[in-house]
């Protein structure tokens, strides 16, 4: 070629195939030379011709790593911030990716729920003297308190209370009127008028203090003091000694505390109050007086201010009867004298000292000549000074 007689001869020589092996690792999928696409690990077979035109068999041995899904619940108070530097402020789902230790990626689904502060509602609580609240501060006074506290969660938890005190309660003092006794409502009977009050406790559970004002009346007592002998022509009164009366009736019909009578018989009296009535009677008999020998007069009155004149108390002809008794009454029944064998003794004094102007009322029990006898008499008898 060329003139200068020189050949050149090429021999093709044949080739024979090669194989190779090789060990891959991938994420998720792999795509080898030839365009495939391998998701599952496995032994795969495929060839390639070299630029020699000789076939190469490769035997690859495939590890598909497949990328990995977590689903994270995360609860949190007020924020969260993620891995990659982003906070959130409210519940939300959302994902991230991270790239494990294996080259591979890992999707993180986070649930995310933002707690924040929880704002309780406001209670209310009534309470005796004081109250202790939840977070360990006592309180004695009205008003609106809070406080935060943490919750089960970990999270603040305000806590708001509309506090009441009551205290003890002063219930105001009751007037009762209560014949003979009375039980009070603490379970205690008294049978003496006064004021008295104790401490209960209250459909709320608080101190009670109820007072009472207490009368105790009692049934009426009665007596009629008198004379059981009635000398015809004359008259007599019949006088009613009552304690706790309220109201007089006499079997005549009078309403006064004393009657006159003119006539023997018998004379009933009704006594009333509130708490009930007393009866009594008397029994006056009427007969002929002989008064020749003396004339015995019981005064209805007398002056002791020491002028030396009525200074005391004298029945006229009393000396002449020395078989006798007296008994001098105030208006409320008590004694202030007795004396046997009356003399005109009595000056108007009690236990030495003077008595006050008033009505009196005596009892004289005297033994007068037959054919009286024995005799009782009553009557009233006024000291004026």
């Amino acid at each position: 070629n060329g003139g200068n007689g020189i050949v050149q001869i090429c021999y093709l020589l044949p080739c024979a195939a090669t194989t190779d092996s090789i060990s891959v690792t991938a994420c998720n999928d792999f795509t080898n030379p030839l365009g495939a696409i391998f998701t599952q690990s496995g032994i795969y077979n495929y060839t390639l011709t070299s630029s020699t035109g000789c076939d190469s068999i490769i035997v690859l041995d495939l590890t598909i790593i497949p990328f990995t899904q977590t689903q994270l619940n995360v609860t949190e108070c007020d924020s969260f911030t993620d891995v990659n530097g982003n906070t959130y402020y409210q519940s939300t789902i959302f994902n991230y990716t991270l790239v494990g230790s294996n080259g591979c990626d890992s999707i993180i689904s986070v649930n995310l729920t933002i707690n924040g502060t929880v704002q309780n509602p406001v209670q209310n609580i009534n309470a005796c003297n004081s109250y202790t609240a939840p977070w360990g501060t006592t309180y004695t006074q009205n008003g609106i308190y809070s406080d935060t506290l943490q919750s089960l969660s970990g999270c603040d938890s305000v806590i708001s209370i509309n506090l009441t005190i009551s205290g003890t309660v002063q219930n105001p003092i009751q007037n009762i009127s209560a014949c003979n006794s009375y039980i009070a409502p603490w379970g205690i009977t008294y049978t003496q008028s006064g004021i008295y009050s104790d401490t209960l406790i209250s459909a709320g559970g608080c101190d009670s203090i109820i007072s009472i004002d207490l009368s105790i009346n009692q049934l009426p007592d009665l007596q009629i003091i008198a004379d059981t002998l009635l000398c015809s022509g004359e008259s007599l009164t019949l006088t009613a000694v009552a304690g706790n009366a309220q109201s007089y009736l006499w079997s005549d019909g009078s309403t006064a505390t004393q009657i006159n009578i003119n006539n023997g018989g018998t004379y009933s009296l009704t006594v009333e109050n509130s708490c009930g009535q007393a009866v009594s009677s008397i029994t006056v008999a009427e007969e002929d007086c002989d008064t020749s020998a003396c004339e015995f007069l019981i005064p209805n009155a007398f002056t002791p201010n020491g002028d030396g004149t009525n200074d005391n108390w004298y029945i006229q002809c009393i000396e002449l009867y020395p078989d006798n008794e007296v008994q001098i009454f105030n208006r409320w029944g008590q004694p202030v004298f007795t004396k046997a064998n009356y003399a005109g003794d009595w000056d108007g004094t009690f236990a030495g000292q003077p008595l006050p102007d008033a009505a009196y009322y005596y009892i004289l029990k005297i033994t007068l000549p037959a054919p009286i006898g024995p005799a009782t008499f009553t009557g009233s008898v006024s000291i004026i000074r």
